[in-house]
């Protein structure tokens, strides 16, 4: 999904977001199905997400620019935009981040360390509670 198809209505608020607020989540990442999955199962439950995907590093900037963003969802696969957005975008240095994998991915310890990552997770045995909470308890331990 391009960046100008994007529904644009989200408003900034103050960080963290209370327990009740329906996070907004920027998933970067070169598959749309693996977004979409996120999406469907963030809609579900009591606390429903808004979930923006970015294929690429450009779109990821925009979103963290605008500062839409709660918490961001990266395919290890995307890590590398993941650094440089960080260098690049002062806000994103702080968002809670959480890895997802593919079964046959295989973490090297001292990039795990260094993205500063909340979590990382298998794509696969996500379900929506699990990712639901597990956002939730990322950003609520964000330092301000």
């Amino acid at each position: 999904m391009r960046s100008d198809d994007r529904s644009r209505q989200l408003v900034a608020r103050a960080y963290p977001p209370s327990p009740e607020a329906a996070l907004r989540v920027l998933f970067i990442g070169p598959d749309a199905g693996d977004a979409a999955r996120a999406a469907r199962a963030l809609r579900l439950g009591r606390h429903a997400a808004t979930v923006l995907h970015a294929a690429t590093a450009a779109d990821a900037r925009a979103d963290l620019a605008e500062g839409d963003v709660d918490a961001v969802l990266v395919d290890l696969r995307a890590l590398a935009v993941l650094d440089d957005l960080r260098r690049t975008v002062a806000r994103a240095a702080w968002l809670p981040c959480i890895v997802l994998l593919d079964e046959d991915d295989v973490v090297d310890l001292a990039q795990a360390v260094s993205t500063g990552a909340a979590g990382f997770y298998y794509k696969q045995q996500l379900s929506p509670i699990l990712l639901q909470r597990t956002l939730r308890q990322a950003v609520q331990e964000v330092p301000v």
